[in-house]
């Protein structure tokens, strides 16, 4: 599951926080990976506006993290993993 998150203002500062979000159930927890970024505070809209190629790129980021089981599947594992 994966979400976008924008806080057009956070209290008591002038900058505004966006973030992409990724959960990933595993066997036996729930894993949580995010890039976040501040820009100036705003409108929401322009905001979400503004930030499209960060947006793109976290994505793209998030798009590559998995869970990786070296005891069961080395192939999905990045190195220092033996494949």
């Amino acid at each position: 599951m994966q979400t976008y998150l924008v806080c057009p203002q956070v209290p008591d500062t002038n900058y505004a926080e966006m973030a992409v979000v990724k959960a990933i159930e595993g066997p036996d927890y729930v894993y949580v990976v995010q890039r976040a970024w501040r820009l100036p505070a705003g409108d929401a809209e322009r905001l979400k506006a503004d930030s499209e190629n960060p947006r793109a790129a976290a994505e793209a980021f998030l798009a590559q993290v998995h869970l990786c089981n070296p005891a069961g599947d080395r192939q999905r594992c990045p190195a220092p993993y033996p494949r």
